[in-house]
């Protein structure tokens, strides 16, 4: 808070004003969103950052001019700061979906063993929760069922990788019926993983296409139905 108010200090040198406006952002952000909000910024608002070494130094005549600089980036700060908070609190609800619904590995136990040995320590890694491990072993195994493919975007989505883990549901769902295993969980996780990879537009199209009514439906709803 001590930060802001300095940002929209008129005694606040330019220089100072940048440092200031770096520490917000590097603490509260990683380039992916930093990227984001000055794209939004400056298309939809046309606000742009001013470098301090391109800013007018202090004069008599100036301090209005400076009073603007850190005025704006002021707004750049809590407009920053405003969709981070938004963003966290979605992305926590999203978290905590996927925490409370753990998937289990839901294979033949006696009927792999034509599968081969990657497979099988994907399976135990994954069932260890260590989805970096199982994605590798996932990506190199050439013998293995169709569900290492959910189990993979799964993974995949634990670890972050939001877009191949959204291309791996896909691939999953186009290739699975619906009254096979793993399809449903398939189209909720697809979702959920859409959801924390902001592509908040995209999942809701997903969640519209669900049938009225199906288990799917009905896990995803308290995420769409705000009312």
């Amino acid at each position: 808070m001590k930060d802001i108010k300095k940002l929209t200090d008129i005694n606040s040198s330019p220089e100072e004003v940048e440092n200031i406006m770096e520490k917000l952002i590097s603490q509260n952000f990683d380039q992916e969103k930093i990227d984001k909000y000055q794209e939004i910024l400056s298309k939809k608002y046309g606000v742009e950052r001013v470098p301090s070494e391109q800013a007018q130094k202090p004069t008599n005549g100036k301090i209005r001019y400076l009073y603007l600089i850190a005025s704006s980036i002021a707004a750049i700060a809590v407009f920053f700061l405003y969709f981070k908070t938004t963003s966290d609190s979605n992305s926590q609800n999203y978290s905590q979906y996927v925490q409370a619904n753990p998937v289990q590995v839901n294979i033949d136990r006696g009927g792999n063993n034509e599968h081969d040995d990657d497979f099988k320590n994907a399976t135990i890694a994954f069932e260890n929760e260590k989805y970096d491990e199982a994605i590798q072993l996932y990506k190199s195994s050439t013998n293995k069922p169709k569900s290492s493919t959910f189990y993979l975007a799964y993974s995949l989505m634990r670890t972050h990788k939001y877009n191949e883990a959204k291309n791996a549901f896909s691939s999953f769902i186009s290739k699975t019926e619906k009254t096979e295993a793993l399809y449903a969980e398939a189209k909720v996780f697809e979702i959920i993983n859409l959801l924390l990879f902001e592509k908040k537009e995209e999942a809701e199209k997903k969640y519209n296409l669900l049938m009225k009514g199906s288990w799917e439906e009905k896990e995803m709803a308290p995420f769409f139905n705000t009312k």
